[in-house]
């Protein structure tokens, strides 16, 4: 088994088990009683796996990486004419622009009496 092959399953795998983590303490939250000091504690941790934990991993797998990636395949695919759409490679050029440059532009300052209330 490769090394691509190999991360991909360890992050399925690690996946898993922290949806099931996950699960496993909303479950319990939800059927088993709380004491009453630990009440507000068991509201933040569950906020943080239903806003954070879960809602990351379904991104991951089925949102913008997955978005971003096929994005990937068909600008390369485009670019090296294997896409089935284009039969020859498009040369481009791309402009860049240096952001760190920029341009301080001064006002002449307002006098009081300009200021209207």
């Amino acid at each position: 088994m490769d090394e691509k092959a190999r991360t991909e399953r360890f992050v399925l795998y690690m996946a898993c088990v922290v949806m099931f983590l996950g699960f496993l303490y909303l479950y319990l939250v939800t059927f088993m009683p709380i004491p009453e000091c630990g009440q507000e504690h068991a509201k933040t941790i569950t906020g943080f796996i239903l806003g954070v934990t879960i809602s990351t991993l379904i991104s991951y797998f089925w949102g913008s990486s997955k978005g971003s990636a096929a994005h990937s395949k068909t600008i390369e695919n485009e670019l090296t004419g294997n896409s089935p759409t284009s039969t020859t490679a498009t040369s481009r050029t791309v402009e860049t622009v240096d952001l760190r440059k920029t341009e301080t532009v001064t006002e002449p300052p307002v006098k009081p009496e300009e200021v209207k209330p």
